[in-house]
């Protein structure tokens, strides 16, 4: 059976006997994403619109801005505009109009020749895009490839907070942050209690940079003992152990007999020394520092590398004296590596010049090149330190 068009066609419709379907429904159906009822086409058209509109907004008000010139200026907004037209073409193109049905690949409406229409305008929009944007002058195309920044702000990095730096080009008004990575917790040492055969000690250490601060306990003593100085062996042990206020005593007496026989001589009033013990968790590592020399006792395990770089790059250290690997183990030489990086050194100290592990290798490698070679003390030696004496009191193998 045949339908028939209505013969009555009062406002342009059509009656729904013929099976066509009414013209005045279909002129609400014909935008991009509203011709159908699937509401999730709606929502995405909707926010599509949206960033479009915000878009050419942006591209219309935007001024003129740094030192760019009135040309490069207009270069610039006839490229925001060819941006616009990208985004909004879809619109254009595939929304049911007059202006479509009369576009070759458009007006079939076909799902495979509309797409190869969009692609055509696309590619199309991005070629005079570049097209456009290579007209700049050559002095604009050059402060583009390195932009002209200027500080603006800037928020120093604590221990445990990064910082950052704002920075504007000063020819095109670009702004850039760049992030200043936290710093390590600087320690010093402010009390120490010594340890007895009763108790156990304790350090207590505070960074200079925050008010983090740790403390490290040492164990108390189970037996006093004496180097032999002539062999380095443990030669004698002390049965009567002495008191706090006796090893005062005699700590200072022997001083005294010490500088009055001129073993230690007296320093000058203007004379500086500090020990600075280094936060490498359950490792060892300690700068020392008299009359602008530097001495630096073992570095923390390899992960501590970059530590110690940051403590004698802080301390402007770009020579060390001297540098000591008490003994061989990880925890001790692991670190150094990152010493010898940003420091040299006269003399590297170590109980022993061979020991089996990559961590150790990787250390006579930085002392050979710049740490003046491995060299293995005897008991007794002595190395000067500004005005102070570092004195060998023992060797042990380096295997402990």
């Amino acid at each position: 059976m045949k339908f028939k068009k209505c013969n009555s066609e009062l406002d342009g419709t059509l009656c729904t006997n013929c099976g066509l379907e009414d013209s005045a429904k279909k002129k609400n159906k014909k935008l991009l994403g509203f011709r159908s009822d699937k509401t999730w086409k709606k929502i995405i058209s909707v926010f599509h619109i949206i960033f479009c509109l915000m878009l050419v907004l942006a591209t219309l008000t935007s001024g003129q801005e740094g030192k760019i010139t009135s040309y490069d200026f207009l270069i610039n907004k006839i490229s925001e505009l060819i941006l616009c037209f990208f985004f909004v073409s879809p619109y254009i193109f595939l929304s049911d109009t007059k202006f479509r049905n009369k576009l070759p690949l458009f007006k079939k409406h076909k799902v495979i020749s509309s797409l190869c229409g969009m692609f055509i305008v696309l590619w199309v929009s991005l070629g005079f895009y570049g097209i456009v944007n290579s007209q700049h002058s050559a002095e604009y195309q050059a402060d583009m490839a390195n932009h002209a920044n200027v500080v603006i702000s800037q928020t120093e990095a604590t221990c445990t907070e990064d910082g950052e730096i704002s920075y504007l080009c000063d020819y095109c008004a670009r702004k850039n942050i760049e992030v200043i990575p936290a710093t390590d917790h600087d320690m010093v040492e402010i009390s120490r209690n010594e340890a007895t055969t009763e108790k156990d000690g304790e350090i207590v250490l505070k960074c200079q940079l925050c008010d983090y601060s740790v403390t490290e306990m040492i164990d108390k003593l189970d037996v006093a003992t004496k180097p032999d100085t002539l062999n380095g062996n443990i030669s004698e042990t002390i049965s009567e152990v002495p008191t706090e206020e006796t090893t005062e005593k005699h700590t200072a007496s022997a001083v005294d007999k010490a500088i009055a026989d001129k073993e230690l001589p007296l320093p000058s009033e203007d004379s500086t020394f500090s020990i600075h013990f280094i936060d490498v968790g359950q490792a060892d590592a300690a700068l020392i520092e008299c009359d602008g020399h530097y001495m630096l006792i073992d570095g923390g395990n390899k992960a501590d590398s970059n530590t110690i770089y940051s403590v004698l790059e802080k301390a402007k250290a770009t020579h060390l004296d001297i540098v000591v690997g008490t003994h061989a183990h990880e925890d001790h030489i692991g670190g150094l590596a990152g010493a010898f990086n940003y420091a040299d050194a006269d003399i590297t100290l170590c109980a022993t010049e061979n020991y089996d592990s990559d961590a150790f290798d990787d250390f006579k490698k930085y002392a050979d090149e710049n740490g003046g070679g491995i060299v293995v003390p005897s008991v007794g030696d002595t190395y000067s330190l500004g005005s102070a004496n570092v004195k060998i009191l023992g060797v042990n193998g380096g295997s402990d």
